[in-house]
């Protein structure tokens, strides 16, 4: 809060119990005759007296829109990442695709967020900086302005929107071999979440890697696709290849998101990404074809047949009659062996 001559120049709703003793202040009073609360500052002098003899003072908002519950937004307490995103998206004063922002709302309930914006800051650097390197997701500038792009890292065969089958339809071409992305393999991932604003310290901490792991550590987890990348990957002397890496979350302090944000790594960046180029005429594979679309692939030749692929890249040729995609060929865990 902020004070003018001993009365707040900016109300807000306060209801703090301090810890230790010092009792409880509140300047929640009545309901009005719609039955939402009303706030007097009746209470305040008392309140700010005891805030002077803290010195500092800390705020959290409860997730209840009843409440304060932080930011609320379509008249709900707003932490799906999908929302916040397109929020924050909404803030730029661009065009935003709500629609592109709503169908991926589902996918990313694993997520949610818990956050402060402390300084000024452009909604973009902010989303940049503090969401994306949680999330599967790219966010990008499309007809109908900005869009989510969702890397479905977990799809399966009947997620599949674009089928490109160079075995039936010869105008289905392959481009390029199929080659390896070594450059970003880890597979002993740590997350650390839930930050101290305070201190700056995270206070909650997940990893997963190709086990086995210490009972005794319950928030150690075991990824299948990390021991396949360690019985894959020698060093020269013919030890495992342990790749490890950390990532900080500024922006959640829920376990499950911060288990969900390690696994979803653990299936990008565990095994080297296998790309292979197509071409395809725009009749009638065009409006399939897009970045992230989980696509189908059948080239005997390139011993694939019904792998399961995502769009990377599109160009599209001069004449608009055909498109070149890259695809990202995901991995089949039933093809790997046993642990």
């Amino acid at each position: 809060y902020a004070t003018s001559g001993g009365t707040p120049a900016d109300e807000y709703e306060y209801d703090a119990t301090f810890v230790g003793g010092g009792g409880s202040y509140s300047n929640k009073t009545s309901s009005d005759t719609d039955g939402d609360p009303t706030y007097s500052l009746g209470s305040y002098d008392t309140f700010a007296a005891f805030v002077d003899s803290l010195q500092e003072v800390y705020v959290t908002w409860d997730d209840d829109i009843s409440h304060g519950g932080g930011l609320t937004w379509r008249g709900a307490s707003l932490r799906n990442a999908a929302d916040v995103l397109e929020w924050a998206a909404t803030q730029t004063g661009i065009p935003v695709d709500s629609a592109a922002f709503r169908s991926i709302r589902a996918s990313l309930s694993a997520y949610n967020v818990d956050a402060v914006i402390e300084e000024r800051i452009s909604p973009w650097e902010w989303v940049k900086s503090n969401l994306l390197p949680m999330l599967p997701v790219t966010l990008t500038v499309g007809p109908l302005g900005a869009t989510p792009m969702l890397w479905r890292v977990d799809a399966r065969l009947s997620d599949a929107t674009l089928i490109l089958n160079a075995d039936a339809d010869p105008r289905v071409a392959r481009t390029t071999p199929i080659r390896e992305d070594t450059a970003r393999i880890t597979n002993r991932i740590t997350v650390n979440y839930a930050r101290d604003i305070k201190t700056g310290v995270y206070r909650g901490k997940v990893s997963i890697g190709p086990g086995p792991h210490d009972s005794a550590t319950p928030t150690a987890y075991v990824s299948a696709y990390c021991r396949e990348s360690v019985s894959r990957y020698r060093y020269p002397d013919g030890r495992p290849m342990v790749v490890e890496t950390s990532i900080d979350l500024p922006c959640t302090c829920d376990d499950a998101t911060a288990v969900a944000v390690a696994e979803s790594r653990a299936r990008m960046d565990a095994l080297a990404r296998r790309m292979v180029g197509y071409t395809a005429p725009v009749t009638p594979y065009g409006p399939s074809i897009a970045r992230g679309a989980v696509t189908r692939v059948t080239d005997a030749p390139a011993g694939l047949t019904d792998a399961v692929g995502l769009v990377t890249d599109v160009a599209w040729s001069l004449d608009g009659e055909s498109a070149d995609v890259t695809v990202w060929l995901l991995p089949d865990p039933s093809t790997w062996g046993a642990p």
